[in-house]
């Protein structure tokens, strides 16, 4: 599960990046900086997995579907050839 939420995680990580950018001054409280970066991580965290749970399963399953019926065409017998008589 980890291996497939590193790209989603990837992808949704500059939002909650940027918002704490914006937020985090240098010249404030350490408590205030490192509340921002634990709200940054867990706003991170849960984007990534709402899109691993919403977007990414379900289409993966669609894929493992249609990969295995692309199999089972290519298992089935050739039809004959008929002989083109002349």
């Amino acid at each position: 599960m980890l291996g497939n939420l590193a790209y989603p995680l990837y992808l949704f990580h500059w939002i909650p990046r940027q918002w704490y950018y914006h937020f985090s001054q240098t010249n404030e409280a350490h408590w205030k900086q490192l509340a921002l970066l634990a709200a940054n991580f867990f706003a991170a965290s849960m984007g990534a997995l709402l899109i691993l749970w919403v977007i990414d399963q379900p289409l993966d399953r669609l894929r493992a579907v249609w990969v295995e019926s692309r199999k089972a065409k290519a298992k089935a017998p050739l039809p004959e050839r008929v002989p083109i008589s002349s």
